[in-house]
């Protein structure tokens, strides 16, 4: 198991996070993190132990990564520090001039520090403040809350003006000002035509799913498929928090997967060569990007896909491990903000953790007689719920009782839907009767998927007292007693190769080997 980039993405991870309070932090962060290469440069030119050569090696790699964090984040803290949207704190409503940045998306409470409410919230930066007096120009990136008028329909790209009330934003990280919406939004600038075409692909499944679905199902496709949850319903979203899905309406790895396994399989049917599937592989996972936004599952999932489709274009072996932690080191260099986001925590955590104790996991239920499908389903959903509810813990304080069982039933019926909506998104806006028929077919695992959810949150859900300190044990706790059971098996399945291993005849290959190996092994 490769390992050498775990330090350097842990110390991205960190540096990132420090460095998002203050540009004085971000600065002290990366001083001493220069400061710790400088000084691992200096042991490597001195050891003469080819290990400690190598560890010195992999310190200067990881400060020194961790040092590029802190400084371009330092720059980033800096202009937000600097902002002038800021300025008009305070001065009641005024008319704000901004670009769309992401998809709109449905949010509880503000991420600015200010408000307590399901709203739309629309990532954006301001180009100008029209005040009573005079228009000024203003820069700054922004978060725009909306309730009770239409801001969901919004396109990245597009420009607009909006009445807004202006909040300085309280928390770390790189928004200067949360904007409060009061009123209809009015464009005055087109989206890029890439996005116009996503919001047609993301309007035509919706459209298609409101006429052939009923309205709790309809409202759930889009965002199983395509991340969008405009139309979902409050109750089912309610639902789904309360019984631990809301993970599936986060596009993440699995759809990743299954668009890498559709465009590799259609370019081995038309014979492509290996450098072009890769290279229409790699387009399509950064198109899927732009069409379900750049949240943080979606973007650690693009990132491992890429890294995972250059290994198969320069012929190497996969290894997953090493994709994640490139994908994390990666991240926190072109999208720092990453760093303080739980979507994207909790997808590392998952991934690293079925990485790492799913097949283990898998191995003894099998021995345990467990027919192969069931335990893989339970090793999966196990080691998942296991590794990311420490996180939740210390995120929320809640806890749903019936996760587990909710994500063992609900789980089989997902890659369906995620297949056949897949289809019926692509068909939507060219074929729709076809897309009906895709949409259709559906309809059965929605209806069951929200059931379950349903059936699940009555179980209820339990706070738990501490919040970030109960986390942040049970995080140490997990690594310790993972450690410790995936290691501690393979020491016992080593023990029992030697004592009960095929030895053969004693005079054959077998007992020969083992003579050769215990004579190694004393001396």
């Amino acid at each position: 198991m490769d390992l050498r980039l775990l330090p350097a993405a842990i110390v991205c991870w960190v540096a990132a996070i420090i460095a998002l309070v203050s540009a004085v932090a971000a600065w002290w962060v990366a001083g001493v993190l220069v400061a710790a290469a400088g000084l691992a440069a200096l042991v490597r030119g001195r050891a003469g132990r080819p290990a400690v050569r190598s560890l010195a090696l992999v310190v200067v790699a990881a400060a020194g990564l961790g040092a590029g964090v802190a400084a371009s984040v330092a720059f980033r803290v800096h202009d937000r520090e600097r902002a002038s949207i800021v300025d008009f704190d305070g001065a009641g409503s005024v008319q704000v001039v901004l670009e769309v940045d992401e998809w709109p998306r449905q949010r509880s409470g503000d991420p600015g520090g200010h408000l307590d409410a399901s709203r739309v919230l629309v990532p954006g930066t301001v180009e100008a403040v029209r005040t009573s007096h005079d228009t000024r120009a203003a820069r700054g990136g922004i978060l725009l809350l909306g309730a009770g008028f239409d801001l969901g329909a919004l396109v990245p790209g597009e420009r607009i003006a909006i009445r807004a009330t202006v909040l300085r934003s309280t928390r770390p990280g790189l928004v200067a000002a949360v904007l409060v919406g009061s009123g209809q939004p009015t464009v005055l600038g087109r989206a890029p035509p890439y996005f116009r075409a996503a919001a047609a692909v993301r309007r035509a499944l919706s459209a298609v799913a409101a006429e052939a679905l009923p309205t709790d199902a309809a409202g759930l496709l889009p965002a199983l498929v395509l991340g969008d949850e405009s139309a979902t319903l409050p109750t089912v979203r309610g639902d789904f928090q309360d019984s631990g899905l809301t993970h599936l309406t986060a596009v993440s790895g699995a759809n990743f997967a299954i668009l890498a396994l559709c465009v590799l399989g259609a370019c081995a049917a038309a014979g492509l060569p290996l450098p072009a599937r890769a290279a229409l592989t790699a387009a399509a996972m950064v198109a899927f990007v732009g069409l379900v936004g750049p949240t943080g599952s979606v973007v650690r999932a693009a990132v491992m896909g890429l890294v995972g489709v250059a290994a198969l274009a320069l012929r190497r072996g996969r290894q997953p491990l090493v994709a994640l932690f490139a994908a994390v080191v990666v991240l926190m260099l072109i999208r720092p903000v990453l760093a303080r986001d739980i979507g994207f925590a909790l997808s590392v955590a998952a991934t690293a953790g079925l990485v790492l104790w799913s097949p283990v996991l898998r191995d003894r239920l099998v021995a345990a007689r467990v027919p192969d499908t069931l335990a893989s389903l339970l090793a999966v959903t196990v080691v998942a719920q296991v590794v990311t509810l420490p996180l939740l813990i210390a995120f929320s304080g809640r806890v749903p009782l019936g996760g587990l069982v909710a994500n063992l039933l609900a789980g089989p019926a997902i890659p369906i839907v995620t297949v056949v909506g897949t289809l019926a998104a692509v068909a939507a806006p060219v074929v729709p009767p076809i897309a009906e028929v895709a949409v259709r077919a559906t309809g059965p695992e929605l209806w069951w998927v929200i059931t379950v959810a349903r059936w699940c949150a009555r179980i209820g859900v339990i706070e738990v007292p501490g919040g970030a300190t109960a986390g942040v044990l049970l995080v140490a706790a997990c690594v310790i007693v993972g450690g410790v059971w995936k290691y501690g098996s393979r020491g016992g399945q080593r023990a029992r190769t030697r004592g009960g291993g095929d030895r053969g005849p004693p005079g054959g290959a077998g007992g020969r080997r083992d003579r050769r190996r215990g004579a190694r092994e004393c001396g």
